[in-house]
């Protein structure tokens, strides 16, 4: 398996708006003999560090890159806001050239406006890995609804593994319908599992950050 992490910051900074950074990436390449690609997890730790402002409308932009900065992979993902002190986990999964060389991750976060901080995230709580005989990982979370409004079935839980060092080496994602078909009412909580996590190393892997875009 090939394994990377780094630390950075991409700043969207306003005079009295939110403050988007991208914190660390990470990611872990797994291994398909005799496949034409290879599949990657990985994980992106992005923070508001505005105490006033939430940022709304964040897009999240990742890519894979070789020795000569040719991407090997790509994507975005939209959340829809990341509230005003709040840090945000966004894990997936992605496959790449068998061949090719990963040199690194790079992300950046950009948001469409700030407003006032009065958005509230649902929480995740009781965070439990662990992994079956073929060293799968799994993690199981118990989800809180506090805000006012229902969670659909299509939010998105997001998970991101960190290793020992506090490293992240590779994440994943799941929608609470996997467990709560029809949403989440408010003040309500389930629990539930995200375990297309693979080729996250289970032995590894010693805690998680777990966000929710509602």
């Amino acid at each position: 398996m090939t394994f990377g992490s780094r630390t950075g910051r991409d700043i969207s900074r306003e005079p009295e708006s939110a403050r988007v950074a991208i914190v660390q990436v990470g990611f872990t390449r797994g291994r398909s003999p005799g496949r034409r690609t290879s599949p990657v997890a990985y994980g992106i730790q992005l923070v508001n560090d505005s105490y006033e402002f939430d940022a709304l409308g964040v897009s999240v932009r990742w890519r894979f890159l070789d020795v000569d900065s040719h991407a090997l992979a790509r994507g975005s993902i939209s959340l829809g806001a990341v509230p005003a002190s709040t840090t945000f986990y966004v894990g997936g999964l992605t496959r790449v050239d068998s061949k090719a060389d990963i040199l690194h991750l790079s992300a950046t976060a950009r948001f469409r406006e700030s407003r006032k901080r009065r958005f509230v995230l649902p929480v995740a709580a009781d965070l439990h890995l662990d992994h079956d005989r073929l060293d799968r990982l799994r993690l199981t979370v118990q989800l809180s609804n506090g805000t006012p409004s229902a969670l659909s079935g299509g939010a998105t839980i997001y998970a991101v593994i960190f290793d020992g060092k506090g490293h992240i080496i590779g994440g994943g994602a799941e929608t609470v319908s996997s467990a709560a078909p029809a949403g989440l009412p408010p003040g309500q909580a389930a629990a539930f599992a995200i375990e297309r996590l693979s080729p996250t190393p289970a032995r590894r892997a010693l805690f998680a950050g777990v966000s929710i875009d509602p």
